[in-house]
């Protein structure tokens, strides 16, 4: 027996018979499956539920949106456009470069204060110098002989004259002084800023120790820094530390 079967477009008069040789099943249950996924997930609404669907799917939209953190995670690389990144950047500068200061400015004084030491110790060799030379002017024995001292005298007070550093040294320790109060202004504007217990010198260490008598204070690496100072005075104001003591916070 042949059975024959239907196939059904749009205009439902117009039918096609077809065998059972040429069917397709596929197209047939996609068919359906269609029509009622159509008819199931779109109901008909109204006007005033689509509009407030469309609502509720565009909060959806904007909690599901992940740009947020992209944003965020792109602020912090991208560095040339924030402000905060910048400063936090010139911060870690300003600490670098005060600590070199510090460092040349100890430098400098500590070669100044030797280059003085030094000129005190000629002064009183060529002191000693013209009052021999006039001794030996005194004298007429052995005038050659005096004259071959006298030129030696000459030539030790002419290397002393070109050996002699203080001019340079004083000229050093000035700029490097005038440098470090540039320093210093802005380190005074961030202690009335400091509430916490910061080393005004490092401005990274905890405060541990004040120093005695002009009460300023400083961390225990910064204190070993100005210890190794032969004239080992308080960076801040230069006084004579005499002694320290260790600083409590309660």
């Amino acid at each position: 027996m042949e059975f024959n079967y239907t196939t059904y477009d749009n205009n439902i008069y117009n039918v096609t018979p077809m065998t059972m040789d040429t069917m397709n099943y596929e197209y047939i249950i996609d068919n359906l499956d269609n029509s009622m996924n159509t008819s199931l997930c779109e109901p008909e609404q109204n006007d005033n539920i689509v509009s407030v669907n469309n609502i509720k799917n565009k909060i959806v939209n904007i909690l599901n949106d992940t740009n947020t953190e992209d944003n965020i995670n792109g602020s912090q690389t991208d560095k040339s456009s924030n402000k905060l990144v910048k400063l936090s950047e010139l911060y870690d500068t300003f600490i670098e470069d005060y600590i070199l200061m510090q460092t040349k400015y100890l430098e400098c004084e500590k070669n100044l204060n030797k280059e003085i030491e030094e000129s005190k110790s000629n002064i009183k060799k060529l002191e000693l110098i013209m009052n021999f030379m006039d001794e030996l002017d005194e004298s007429d024995d052995n005038d050659s002989l005096n004259k071959n001292i006298i030129e030696n005298m000459k030539l030790l007070s002419k290397y002393i004259e070109e050996n002699n550093n203080l001019k340079e040294k004083r000229k050093n320790y000035i700029d490097a002084k005038k440098e470090i109060n540039k320093y210093l202004i802005m380190i005074k504007k961030l202690n009335k800023m400091n509430t916490s217990n910061l080393c005004p010198l490092c401005l990274t260490n905890t405060l541990s120790i004040y120093l005695n008598p002009c009460g300023h204070t400083c961390c225990d690496k910064c204190y070993e820094r100005l210890s190794n100072d032969t004239e080992k005075k308080c960076f801040l104001c230069r006084s004579r530390i005499m002694s320290k003591f260790p600083l409590y916070f309660s």
